[in-house]
């Protein structure tokens, strides 16, 4: 999944960033990055919190087309 990176915020130094999976589209001023994106299914991410030590799932929910949870470091 692409994500543009405007190149104003780049540092001022002449050579770009040297990131696999990257190009310029000097067109649009951008820096492009390629990114992994993974959808979770409803439960999947209760039962990886769930794998956690030292952590109580609060909520999870899923609002805007997104899944989420609520973690509370737990007591030791």
């Amino acid at each position: 999944m692409p994500w543009n990176l405007q190149q104003k915020f780049v540092s001022q130094s002449p050579d770009l960033p040297s990131v696999p999976h990257s190009e310029v589209d000097e067109g649009k001023g951008v820096i492009v990055y390629q990114r992994y994106c993974h959808l979770y299914q409803e439960g999947e991410l209760e039962k990886l919190a769930g794998l956690l030590k030292g952590v109580e799932l609060v909520r999870a929910f899923y609002d805007n087309s997104n899944w989420f949870v609520w973690l509370r470091k737990s007591a030791i």
